[in-house]
């Protein structure tokens, strides 16, 4: 009868066998790799991947936005008189003629869009933004309908939230940033809802303000909560949360193991089998794609298993 596929000794070399000697770094490489993952990988058990890639794209564009953008709502006093007066050298002194020159954080935003490049990077971080909010709902989503928030995986599941969290209060602090009348109006609903809470609103509200009243003050705390607060946080929080994936392992919805007494199991792959495994199902005839359920992966009983092996039972997934 045979048993869980072991996990072959890789020899090392290059800059892995370099670092390795010096940090030790292999054994948490071989650990992320090769900690169990379910047999039969479906598309929505990516999101968290995309999800993760979008946060990447987001804090690279986010920090090219950075070296242009000025969180400044006061500007000098200029007056456009007419409609030639509204852009020189390139920079859009006014809106339109007849009208003063706004602030420079939104003067800044305008240089940025001036520009291909700019633009490019402003509008993936835009829309990134909304992939982001998306990916997140529907991971949890996924999670929750393979019982991911069930025993042992408790510390997952909140660990996740608070990433919900995290990326809904990234959305609203950069929503202010360009600080134009939408973003002006938004915020301060945003900011009056918050107000109206008992007890803890008013206080809570003047924080986030940093004052009364929404000002250029509110500009400057709302982008380093963006910039500094939020993916400091965010950054930890994913640490966590691959670490307890890693720990504990994912909750599939076709099961990593399915248990019935005296029946076989399904094996359990390694993240490179299972990734090898899955080509096949975008891309059929891949090199090295193989079947579902191969026999390569090999089978097991109740009984060959530990009393102590973490058994997903389809009761323990609804």
């Amino acid at each position: 009868m045979a048993t869980h596929q072991a996990v072959p000794d890789r020899k090392r070399t290059g800059i892995d066998a370099w670092l390795d000697e010096r940090i030790h770094s292999g054994k948490a490489i071989d650990y992320s790799l090769n900690h169990p993952v379910p047999l039969h990988i479906h598309p929505l058990d990516y999101l968290g991947e995309t999800t993760l890639f979008i946060f990447i794209s987001q804090a690279v564009t986010g920090m090219m936005l950075a070296m242009f953008y000025h969180p400044v709502a006061q500007t000098p006093y200029h007056y456009c008189p007419d409609a030639a007066s509204t852009i020189i050298n390139g920079l859009h002194l006014c809106p339109k003629a007849q009208t003063v020159s706004p602030s420079e954080a939104w003067q800044s935003i305008q240089v940025i869009m001036s520009s291909t490049f700019g633009s490019l990077i402003r509008s993936m971080h835009f829309w990134g933004n909304y992939f982001m909010v998306v990916l997140v709902v529907m991971h949890m989503m996924r999670g929750f309908f393979a019982g991911a928030y069930k025993y042992p995986r408790e510390l997952t599941w909140l660990s996740g939230v608070a990433l919900l969290g995290m990326t809904l209060g990234f959305a609203f602090t950069g929503y202010l940033l360009p600080w134009d009348m939408k973003a002006y109006w938004a915020t301060q609903v945003g900011v009056n809802i918050a107000d109206t809470i008992p007890i803890v609103g008013t206080p809570l509200a003047n924080i986030v303000r940093g004052g009364p009243v929404l000002s250029g003050s509110t500009l400057g705390r709302f982008f380093a909560i963006h910039m500094l607060l939020l993916p400091a946080i965010t950054g930890g929080l994913i640490g966590l949360h691959l670490l307890l994936v890693n720990i504990q392992g994912v909750s599939a919805a076709d099961g990593l193991v399915v248990q019935s007494d005296g029946e076989t199991l399904q094996q359990i792959p390694n993240v490179p089998e299972a990734a090898a495994n899955s080509n096949q199902r975008f891309v059929p005839g891949a090199a090295g794609a193989r079947p579902l359920g191969n026999a390569s992966y090999g089978s097991t009983s109740a009984a060959s298993l530990s009393p102590d092996a973490d058994v997903n039972t389809s009761a323990d997934r609804l």
